[in-house]
């Protein structure tokens, strides 16, 4: 699919490392950018701090995009926010808007309610079909990321799982998911890695 045909781009939270390309991607495409409220002044300020500006001199491969993608807190090229969300708004016809903060105050997640599909960005991960909590030194906000995926299995029909890093999860999604939700009910504290 050539670049020229993207026409939305639906934006998860502000770390580079999930949205550095979408300026390139709008100039090119002229898509509709979506995002929610609280992070839209992440897009759209000016980066001038000499931390965002350290930030243009890393590369971005490998690990890298990682360390870059937290430096600082604007994006490192201002995005025209085209559409705010909120947390219940339907667009494109099927994706539900859930805000689920935790890794970031304004993160939200989508699902596609035709296909049973919820798109997670940082607020969970999976390795190896196993649902994992993010590592805690990018997980800020604990108690709202354990209130967020609580809030986004609950009474929704998902298949599968794709969250913002690693492969999604597409096998025996539903007892996975009861899994998960005993594990993080039970849990004394955050694990380091998630």
């Amino acid at each position: 699919m050539p670049v020229q045909s993207v026409t939305d781009i639906l934006l998860t939270h502000w770390h580079n490392d999930h949205s550095a390309g979408t300026a390139e991607l709008k100039a090119i495409s002229n898509c509709t950018i979506y995002c929610q409220n609280e992070e839209a002044p992440y897009f759209e300020k000016k980066p001038n701090s000499k931390i965002r500006q350290l930030a243009e001199y890393i590369p971005e491969r490998g690990i890298l995009v990682l360390f870059k993608g937290l430096l600082g807190e604007v994006v490192p090229r201002n995005v025209k926010i085209d559409q705010l969300l909120s947390d219940g708004d339907t667009i494109l016809n099927d994706f539900i808007v859930l805000e689920s903060p935790g890794h970031t105050p304004g993160h939200i997640s989508f699902y596609d309610k035709k296909s049973g599909t919820l798109f997670a960005g940082d607020a969970l991960a999976v390795i190896q079909q196993k649902l994992r909590l993010m590592a805690g030194v990018v997980t800020p906000d604990k108690p709202a990321s354990i209130t967020s995926i609580l809030k986004l299995f609950k009474d929704r029909d998902i298949n599968i799982i794709c969250p913002g890093h690693r492969e999604p999860l597409i096998e025996n999604t539903k007892p996975e998911i009861a899994r998960f939700i005993r594990y993080i009910q039970e849990m004394k504290r955050w694990p380091l890695l998630g």
